[in-house]
């Protein structure tokens, strides 16, 4: 299934890519050299199997902790449930074959890390940047 590919432009807040699924939007910060990413993309960040940006810079991967813009995120693009999620960083950090994204407690701070630090990318719920991005589809 094709996901919309959208770009966020900055108003007020300066982020750079975006796709959406649903009303959640993935946001990430302006150094980031990717204008667009595949669906596939997205989920081999969040899974920790893409860990580079093309021009070799590392990938930062944010997370919520949990709530419904969480579960929304996993089910849309990693096709997993909360505890799945869960699971499968446990079971990759006890193997060592990785380690899970940095996971926040609200929208908001994910939003100002992202905002923050060189090479991350996050998502949030579309609701939460309304007034302060503009959001284009890219065809």
């Amino acid at each position: 299934m094709k996901k919309t590919i959208l770009l966020l432009l900055a108003i007020l807040l300066t982020s750079g890519a975006s796709i959406q699924a649903g009303s959640i939007i993935i946001i990430a910060n302006r150094d980031v050299p990717a204008g667009e990413l595949s669906f596939d993309e997205v989920q081999r960040i969040f899974l920790g199997k893409l860990t580079t940006w093309r021009d070799g810079r590392k990938i930062v991967p944010i997370c919520l902790k949990g709530g419904t813009t969480h579960a929304a995120f996993l089910r849309n693009y990693l096709d997993m449930n909360p505890s799945q999620f869960d699971i499968f960083w446990k079971q990759a950090v006890f193997t060592g074959t990785g380690r899970p994204p940095k996971a926040l407690a609200n929208e908001t701070d994910v939003i100002q890390t992202v905002k923050g630090m060189p090479g991350s990318i996050g998502y949030i719920d579309s609701d939460t940047l309304r007034g302060t991005l503009r959001i284009i589809e890219v065809n």
